[in-house]
């Protein structure tokens, strides 16, 4: 910390600030040690547990794993394949990134409750226009999936594919800067410190089935 934060001199305020944070932190848990995850059950915290659960698990069943780890097998039923398929679906990687950092900046100023509340309508928005487009204007494909790829058992050709693929990209769009960071950042502000740990274990525990795709529970 003196070489980071103190210019190489230890006696700096700053550095003396962040000592005593540390041990006061350290303190801390060392007087709360015997704090167990039956707290989390007691009638004050269920419905903090229950919020912190259901905030992560609706992130998940927004839609956004099928618009990242499936996005080749949807762009591949909207007509794109080869090389142009997978510039397509990285561009879906690179939104996701370049519109995470505006919540980076400004999340604090703009709320939680509008985050969540402005993300999901507009996902909705692109996810139902994906629906209607595809039930609309798509049909199935040839026995065993477009270019033999069973999961790719629907095609959509023309400007609707097109429109598909822009809403596919919008909807990523709207999930970075509103879901994706609010939904890993609100359960952690709603418990007390003493048990914020073990709460926010449980709020996003994880398993991975055998095809190695992460969720969420």
């Amino acid at each position: 910390m003196t070489l980071v934060h103190g210019k190489g001199d230890p006696s700096s305020p700053f550095i003396k600030l962040e000592m005593d944070e540390i041990r006061q932190m350290i303190e801390f848990d060392r007087q709360n040690s015997d704090v167990s995850f039956m707290e989390l059950f007691k009638p004050s915290m269920l419905n903090r547990l229950h919020i912190g659960v259901f905030t992560q698990i609706w992130s998940q069943m927004t839609g956004m794993n099928i618009s990242m780890y499936y996005i080749t097998f949807l762009f591949g039923m909207a007509g794109l394949s080869g090389n142009t398929n997978l510039v397509a679906s990285s561009i879906q990687y690179i939104i996701n990134v370049l519109m995470t950092i505006p919540a980076l900046l400004f999340m604090d100023r703009w709320g939680r409750r509008p985050m969540f509340v402005i993300g999901a309508v507009l996902m909705s928005i692109w996810m139902f226009t994906n629906a209607g487009l595809m039930a609309s204007y798509g049909e199935p494909a040839p026995p065993g999936g477009i270019d033999n790829i069973a999961e790719q058992s629907w095609k959509i050709g023309g400007a609707p594919a097109k429109t598909v693929i822009a809403c596919t990209y919008l909807f990523v769009a709207s999930y970075a800067p509103t879901w994706g960071p609010a939904s890993w950042v609100y359960p952690p502000e709603i418990f007390p410190l003493r048990i914020r740990g073990k709460a926010v274990a449980v709020a996003t525990s994880r398993y991975e089935d055998l095809d190695g795709i992460e969720i969420r529970q």
